[in-house]
């Protein structure tokens, strides 16, 4: 066996090894193995993050021993070539072995300091479905590198990831404006349709899915590939649209005179059988392939972590398509940088989410022309209230309207009616305040004293265009051109 290739540059004097994400969001990272291991999982405690929803907290470890890697599994299960791992494992050298995390595949070598390094391709295997494989060998892959006490990586940490330069052109062209971009093979007018960012939309019963993902629209058919101008992106197009039955949807990305091929496909398994026909093509192809289901999950994570319970479908090309709802706007606003950042490979965002607080604005100007401005809508975590007081003669016009509004959005949202009931509204302060309230202060010129020591007073411009009117010890009233809003002090959080 060779001896790993030292690479002689700044700071370093020994034998060094990396590890590389081959497969997923996270295609192209890569981190040095520092001397005291790195643990790679799902937690803000491990080294090596992924977004994988089949990756544990702390899934598995990787440390450097003598002149080699060894590989132990922690919480989580890991294959090793598709043979599960159950004891600590030598690597060989020369990363030539696939080593799978839920569905996430990498390799280790050592840092590319010539053209010489190649990382294995990765069609053939597929995180789904290998638990069925042969199980672990203590003795698998034992061959390699004998355990001794070689010089040690140092303690530098380098995280390059393919991802930046993405990352940086996301955040500069997702600025969510109004009118998403223009992809290939959508027409203008088609973009224009899906344009709903920001917007509350009532859904249609249609739009879910059983699946519980958002159903994505109609998309026009991507334009072909002119075999004239890209004689190997048209041939590879339509080689892969044949072998396997349709089921990819192949784009061309012109960026400096170069061309790519981008491969979207849906499922680990097809990725993997897309690498392999695509890895075939004599002069070499270049393409990316990107595996729709696994940013579905990613961007699905990626929420669940911000605090927000939406469904999420990609779409080929990277559009990602959100339903659901969400208390405000801001908390949508607020998650977009992540999204960038995070996952840069999702370049446009349409959605069909219902804003609590625009919502309630809508409601309560409807309740305004009836003559039911005794009720106030407030929205909460999960649900819109209605709340207030009516007399017994305004009970029918009351149950004839709620009626109405309960078929509206009885499959988006719960309507809670609470009307006449006892029970204490609870009301999020900060959704009109920038932190939360302690209470009211002063008997003559009262004013609203705030978490953060701010002080607001009556005539205060608040947030979603609301001015605080009037401050009494029990009860704060809230104008808007909707309408005006009774906050009892009691139900503020």
């Amino acid at each position: 066996m060779k001896e790993p290739r030292r690479c002689e540059g700044p700071g370093v004097g020994g034998v060094r090894f990396i590890v590389r994400v081959l497969t997923g969001p996270h295609e192209g990272a890569e981190m040095e193995i520092p001397e005291g291991g790195l643990i790679i999982g799902s937690g803000g405690e491990c080294d090596l993050s992924l977004f994988d929803p089949r990756v544990v907290p702390k899934h598995a470890w990787l440390a450097p021993v003598g002149h080699g890697v060894v590989l132990r599994p922690l919480q989580g299960a890991v294959w090793l070539d598709m043979v599960s791992v159950k004891d600590d494992v030598e690597l060989l050298d020369g990363a030539k072995q696939i080593i799978t995390v839920g569905d996430t595949h990498l390799a280790v070598g050592s840092p590319r300091c010539s053209s010489e390094e190649k990382w294995p391709p990765t069609h053939g295997f597929s995180g789904r479905g290998l638990s069925s494989g042969k199980q672990g060998n203590p003795n698998v892959a034992r061959k390699a590198l004998p355990i001794g006490k070689g010089k040690k990586s140092t303690d530098a940490l380098l995280f390059i990831t393919a991802a930046v330069a993405g990352t940086l052109l996301a955040l500069t062209i997702l600025g969510v404006s109004k009118h998403l971009g223009k992809e290939k093979g959508m027409g203008t007018r088609e973009m224009d349709r899906l344009d709903l960012l920001g917007k509350v939309v009532p859904p249609k019963k249609s739009e879910l899915g059983n699946s519980g993902l958002a159903v994505v629209p109609r998309l026009s058919a991507p334009e072909s590939i002119d075999p004239s101008l890209f004689p190997l992106e048209a041939k590879a197009a339509t080689q892969l649209s044949r072998d396997m039955n349709e089921g990819v949807v192949c784009s061309l990305d012109v960026q400096g005179g170069k061309s790519q091929l981008r491969i979207w496909v849906r499922g680990g398994t097809e990725s993997a059988v897309a690498r392999g026909i695509a890895s075939r093509f004599s002069p070499p192809l270049h393409y990316q392939v990107f595996d729709l289901a696994q940013v579905e999950a990613s961007a699905a994570m990626l929420a669940q972590l911000s605090g927000l319970s939406l469904r999420v479908c990609i779409a080929p090309g990277g559009i990602a398509f959100w339903s659901g709802y969400l208390q405000n706007d801001r908390m949508w606003h607020e998650f977009l940088p992540r999204v960038a950042r995070e996952l840069p490979i999702i370049r446009n965002h349409c959605c069909r989410i219902i804003f609590g607080n625009r919502l309630a604005k809508t409601l309560q100007a409807e309740l305004r022309q009836r003559g039911l401005q005794q009720v106030q809508p407030v929205a909460s975590e999960n649900s819109v209230l209605l709340a207030g007081s009516l007399p017994k003669e305004q009970q029918g016009q009351w149950n004839a309207w709620m009626t109405k509004v309960r078929e509206r959005y009885v499959s988006w949202i719960p309507i809670i009616d609470r009307v006449n009931s006892s029970a204490v509204v609870r009301v999020a302060s900060k959704d009109f305040f920038p932190s939360r309230i302690v209470g009211v202060s002063g008997t003559t010129g009262p004013w609203v004293a705030l978490s953060d020591r701010s002080k607001f007073f009556q005539g205060a411009r608040l947030r979603d265009g609301y001015i605080l009117e009037e401050i009494t010890p029990s009860m704060l009233l809230l104008n808007s051109p909707e309408g005006a809003l009774r906050l009892p002090v009691s139900g503020l959080d």
